[in-house]
């Protein structure tokens, strides 16, 4: 382990460091710590040679002048314990893509300039750990895993179809990597004991129906990116597996609300326009029977303070109606509270429907009422118009 300290901090010293090949090469000026690393290096393994102005160096290291301008090759870097690498990407390929499932057990990469175990994780490193676990949790709830040449091997799904994932996967695919309590939660859901064989057929049956269209080596790249529509396939199904009712069910259920629903709202319109609309045209005949003589002026005041008793009724009848459509509204709220608490995946399924009826109460509760207000104050207006002309 000294040896492959001594490899990082050399690389850390260097201006450029660069894996080319099997070879790690560094361009550094000399200075007091590079022999001892050098030594140690060589010591773990390792064959080092230095070249000064493109010509190797043959003497010791020790006798290099101080601040001379060098580049150092660390040759053979092919361990699978120790592995040093220009990049998380070329981690991911590295020894075939050993390491796709597994983090190597020392490693240093260059351009994050990141050695593991290192506090703060680079951000990079910690996606890679990140898709780490989740390689992990599809080999548990997978019925089977084998290996398989250039992959982590391969998760078999058997449900109602065969389904072969390659657990393989690109560094591009690191940054669609859901965050740690998303993973959290979806490991805690899943892999809880209570119903646990249950948990895991529903998990499986869910990568299934989202993978089956993907080509074999896209799976997993797909799976990480859909992770979390997969952990709210599994709420939803598995919400309905525990509360022994299923989708098809809660719709017929919720359907013939929405209908008794549309019924209260027909009922409540009809009976409220069926009064409301006598009004208007009541407004009208007394304004015909206006008359510009004399002897008509107590009957044409009459007339008026009955069209404007007409008017006051009218705006009961209204008030009525806007309140009755109100505790549609109510209700439905209610229900939609209830379901949306009994289940949540069950209730964004319905909410499409919850949302249109909830337009529907919103058109009998506003338009409708401003409609017949409108027309009330024009009748009520004409017939003030009415007896004024005829009083003149």
């Amino acid at each position: 382990m000294a040896g492959f300290e001594s490899l990082v901090q050399i690389c850390r010293l260097a201006e450029s460091r660069r894996i080319a090949g099997t070879d790690l090469i560094l361009t550094l000026k000399k200075g007091p710590e590079v022999a001892p690393l050098c030594e140690a290096i060589e010591t773990a393994g390792w064959r080092v040679s230095i070249a000064i102005d493109g010509r190797e160096v043959t003497s010791s290291t020790d006798k290099i002048d101080d601040g001379q301008p060098m580049v150092a090759s660390v040759h053979g870097m092919t361990r699978t314990s120790e592995v040093l690498v220009n990049s998380i990407d070329a981690l991911l390929s590295y020894d075939g893509g050993a390491f796709l499932g597994k983090l190597p057990a020392s490693f240093y990469l260059l351009s994050e300039n990141y050695a593991g175990g290192e506090d703060p994780v680079h951000e990079s490193v910690a996606r890679y750990q990140r898709v780490l676990r989740l390689v992990e949790f599809v080999r548990q709830i997978a019925d089977d895993v084998r290996s398989s040449p250039g992959t982590a091997g391969e998760a078999v799904f058997l449900t109602s179809r065969k389904l072969v994932v390659p657990i393989i996967y690109q560094h591009w695919d690191l940054k669609y990597i859901p965050e740690t309590e998303e993973l959290d939660a979806a490991v805690r859901d899943v892999l809880n004991h209570r119903h646990d064989d249950a948990r895991k057929d529903i998990a499986r049956r869910a990568i299934v129906r989202m993978l089956a269209g993907t080509s074999a080596d896209e799976r997993f790249s797909a799976f990480i990116r859909m992770f979390g529509t997969f952990h709210e396939t599994f709420l939803a199904d598995f919400d309905i597996y525990a509360s022994s009712f299923n989708l098809d069910k809660v719709r017929e259920d919720f359907e013939r609300k929405r209908l008794d629903y549309v019924v209260k709202l027909n009922s409540v319109g009809s009976d409220a326009l069926g009064k409301l609309i006598t009004i208007p045209v009541g407004q009208g005949l007394l304004a015909s029977q206006m008359k510009s003589e004399q002897s008509m002026l107590a009957t044409n005041n009459a007339l008026l303070i009955a069209s404007y008793i007409f008017a006051v009724i009218a705006l009961m009848i209204i008030a009525s109606y806007v309140l009755s459509i109100l505790q549609v509204a109510n209700e439905l709220k209610s229900e939609a509270n209830v379901l949306k608490d009994r289940s949540q995946p069950t209730y964004s399924k319905l909410k499409p429907m919850i949302d249109r009826l909830g337009i529907r109460i919103a058109i009998y509760k506003f338009a409708i009422p401003i409609v017949m207000a409108c027309l009330l104050a024009v009748t009520t207006y004409v017939t003030t118009l009415a007896y004024r002309s005829v009083s003149i």
